[in-house]
C-alpha cells in the first residue's frame, strides 16, 4: 500500500480559465498547453467499478488491502492496464495499484459502463516534481495533478490553477459518465 499525497489544480473548465502566472511560465496560453498535451500526451481511459466488483477483483488478484476502499478503478494507460483501490481521503489518501492482464481487464471493463473518463495526459517537470496535465476528451476540462512525498511539500507548491484538491466534484470517479 502507498500513501498518495497529491494536489489537483483546475486549469480550464468550459470557457473559464483558472491558469496562474506559474502556468504561464510554462506555456504562453492555455490553448498552447492543450495543443501540447494533445500532440505529445498519452491516452488514458479509466472506468470505475462498484465496490463489490472491486472487492471481488482484489480478492481474485490476491491483493492485501489494509484500508477501507471508497474507489475501485480500472485504467488503460496507452496499453498498460491497471487496477487501483483508493480510500476517500483528500490531499493524502491510501492507494493500492497493480498491473492486470488483458483478460482480467476485458472481464471487468464492461462493469464500468456509465462510469468512465477519457483523457490525454502529459507529464511536465514542475518544481522538482511531475505535473500530470490532463485534457479530457469528452468535455472542455483541463486539470493538473502534482504528487509529492510530504504534506509540507504539498503546501509549498505554487498554484498552476484553482486548487480543487479537496473538491469532490473534481475527483475522476465523480467526473465519470
Amino acid at each position: 500500500m502507498a500513501q498518495e499525497i497529491e494536489k489537483k489544480f483546475l486549469i480550464r473548465e468550459g470557457c473559464i480559465n483558472y491558469a496562474t502566472d506559474t502556468l504561464f511560465q510554462m506555456y504562453s496560453s492555455v490553448q498552447m498547453l492543450k495543443e501540447d498535451v494533445i500532440r505529445n500526451g498519452k491516452s488514458i481511459r479509466q472506468g470505475y467499478l462498484s465496490l463489490e466488483s472491486g472487492s471481488e477483483l482484489s480478492d481474485n488478484l490476491g491483493m492485501d488491502v489494509d484500508f477501507n476502499p471508497s474507489e475501485a478503478r480500472l485504467r488503460d494507460k496507452s496499453g498498460i492496464l491497471y487496477f487501483t483501490l483508493k480510500d476517500c481521503g483528500g490531499l493524502s489518501r491510501n492507494e493500492l495499484e497493480v498491473k492486470v492482464d488483458q483478460n482480467t481487464f476485458d472481464k471487468y471493463w464492461p462493469r464500468t459502463e456509465g462510469k468512465r473518463v477519457e483523457k490525454i495526459r502529459l507529464n511536465k517537470s514542475f518544481e522538482g516534481h511531475t505535473a500530470e496535465i490532463d485534457v479530457y476528451s469528452d468535455r472542455n476540462l483541463i486539470v493538473a495533478e502534482v504528487e509529492v512525498s510530504t504534506l509540507q511539500e504539498a503546501e509549498r507548491l505554487s498554484l498552476l490553477g484553482k486548487d480543487v484538491t479537496s473538491n469532490k466534484e473534481y475527483k475522476n470517479k465523480n467526473l465519470a459518465r
